[in-house]
């Protein structure tokens, strides 16, 4: 993966800056973590549409994409650092009913 950065950048008086690996921005890769939510009497279910195998039940909302999120990022990475194609779910199922979605961008 590359970024595309421009040689120079204006300052506010219209001058030239050298932009320097010291000033560049990092090329950090986003993925889109498309997560169905589930509301259930006592606890939530959730359970990542985008990516098989990732799923887990919480007392709540911000509980179970505490424990997801990580765990999708866990996975991204060995499949980035391995070199291998990430097997993303496609195409996405829909939510069944009575699961909202939530769609979280995940920087590595």
């Amino acid at each position: 993966m590359s970024c595309d950065r421009p040689e120079n950048q204006l300052n506010q008086q219209g001058d030239a800056l050298p932009i320097t690996e010291a000033t560049s921005p990092a090329c950090v890769p986003v993925f889109n973590c498309i997560v169905y939510v589930n509301y259930g009497d006592n606890s939530v279910h959730a359970r990542v549409a985008n990516l098989a195998g990732l799923s887990c039940d919480a007392n709540n909302e911000r509980d179970a994409l505490g424990k997801l999120i990580p765990l999708f990022k866990t996975m991204l990475k060995e499949f980035t650092d391995g070199g291998i194609e990430v097997p993303w779910v496609d195409p996405i199922p829909e939510a069944e009913s009575g699961e909202q979605v939530r769609l979280i961008p995940v920087h590595l």
